[in-house]
């Protein structure tokens, strides 16, 4: 079986999780991550990597909605720009892990924002 938003909006409800992995799942979009990150405020540790239909709109909403988040694995993922990750790190100051390998449109200059923004943080691009 695979992911979907449909999966994603029944496990919103859990608001104790930490973790969530859900690489290549064709099926998820924004909509479904959006959904985990408004239920799931305890989230500390991300993998979306290879989901290729997500977003700046889903960095958007794990900036709002998950304040502990430390480990953002989102590498493969052709949507994202230099836009969203400047955002992600201007805004989710717990974040110590950035994966963004294979991220098309990001940029090392938008790169280079985040680390200035996140010292602390280990991006890898």
């Amino acid at each position: 079986a695979r992911v979907t938003d449909e999966g994603l909006k029944r496990i919103a409800t859990l608001s104790l999780l930490e973790s969530l992995v859900i690489p290549e799942c064709p099926q998820v979009t924004d909509i479904g991550v959006r959904c985990v990150a408004s239920g799931a405020s305890q989230l500390t540790e991300l993998t979306v990597t290879g989901n290729a239909r997500l977003t700046d709109g889903v960095l958007r909403s794990i900036s709002s909605f998950c304040p502990r988040l430390s480990s953002l694995c989102a590498g493969q993922c052709p949507l994202l720009t230099d836009g969203g990750v400047v955002l992600l790190s201007q805004c989710s100051k717990s974040l110590r892990l950035l994966h963004l390998a294979g991220c098309s449109k990001v940029t090392s200059d938008g790169v280079a924002q985040v680390r200035q923004n996140l010292p602390e943080c280990e991006v890898v691009f």
